[in-house]
């Protein structure tokens, strides 16, 4: 994985465009501990799939994250679609240079195609 991978949700949690739900649409309790199979589907943006079990037979269970809109709301124009989900860290992280030193001892026990890795990383 790249750095560009790691982003930060927390954007979408303070937009108010979703909403972490306390039970699914059946009406069932969700317990987020024992959910062992998540399923996203590009359709459904908005919709979460999950199993309490790894059993392919099993049926998922959907949460709805929309938050619901009141009567006096107007209407939401916050989407996924132009929601800007930014990097966790725009620089990497820093490490002393004692720290650089000895993770250059340690070239010899990596594979010569990540030393380019090591050897350009700046210390702070």
């Amino acid at each position: 994985m790249e750095r560009e991978d790691f982003k930060d949700f927390g954007n979408v949690y303070k937009s108010k465009t979703l909403m972490m739900k306390k039970r699914n649409e059946n009406g069932d309790k969700i317990v987020w501990r024992s959910i062992k199979w998540f399923k996203f589907e590009k359709k459904d943006p908005y919709k979460v799939y999950y199993k309490n079990t790894l059993a392919v037979d099993e049926n998922f269970h959907v949460i709805n994250m929309t938050k619901p809109v009141s009567r006096r709301a107007t209407e939401n124009t916050t989407t996924l679609e132009n929601l800007i989900i930014p990097l966790c860290n725009e620089n990497p992280p820093n490490i002393s240079v004692e720290k650089k030193k000895d993770l250059l001892s340690l070239l010899k026990h990596i594979p010569s195609v990540y030393h380019s890795y090591y050897t350009t990383y700046s210390p702070s």
